[in-house]
């Protein structure tokens, strides 16, 4: 286990196969590249979870206050419940279906590398988007250029790790 400080916690790549205790005081807590199946019993106050590369199928009772959530390269299929105050959601790279219930505030969402369909009810809060090129549709795009973040920020609509070309518009006409 290491600690670098009373805020953060790292127990990255030790082969750990569930989540140990966690003092209350920890806001940012790194568990990636684990054999860890599952995910509870996190703080109360904690704000930022990395768990990438752990053999997870489902991420339940998150905590409230979490603000970034970082779960590449996990086994998850359906994404849910996520908590209210989540800024940022990373989770490319997993065999996604469905996420429902995107928070209203969230920011950048990184869904590359998944088998979602549709997405619904996209915030209007979102600056970043991330994801494969299937993923885009009429309904996307309306939403899209509804929220003006074509001419505001950048949307990839090609999955880096395909090695595909990246498609980066500024221009709102598109």
């Amino acid at each position: 286990m290491h600690k670098n400080n009373d805020r953060y916690l790292n127990m990255r790549d030790l082969n750990i196969r569930e989540i140990p205790y966690i003092p209350r005081n920890i806001k940012e807590y790194h568990c990636s590249i684990n054999q860890i199946e599952k995910i509870e019993k996190l703080p109360h106050n904690l704000k930022i979870l990395y768990c990438s590369s752990n053999p997870i199928k489902k991420l339940s009772g998150l905590p409230t206050r979490l603000k970034k959530l970082y779960c590449h390269n996990i086994e998850m299929v359906k994404l849910e419940n996520l908590p209210s105050k989540l800024k940022i959601l990373s989770c490319p790279l997993n065999n996604l279906k469905k996420i429902e219930n995107i928070p209203f505030e969230i920011k950048e969402i990184w869904l590359y590398g998944n088998n979602v369909a549709k997405i619904e009810n996209l915030p209007n809060s979102i600056e970043f988007f991330v994801c494969d090129d299937d993923l885009i549709n009429d309904e996307l795009d309306k939403k899209v250029i509804k929220h003006k973040l074509l001419s505001l920020k950048m949307i990839v609509y090609n999955a880096i790790w395909r090695h595909s070309q990246i498609s980066i518009s500024n221009d709102p006409s598109i």
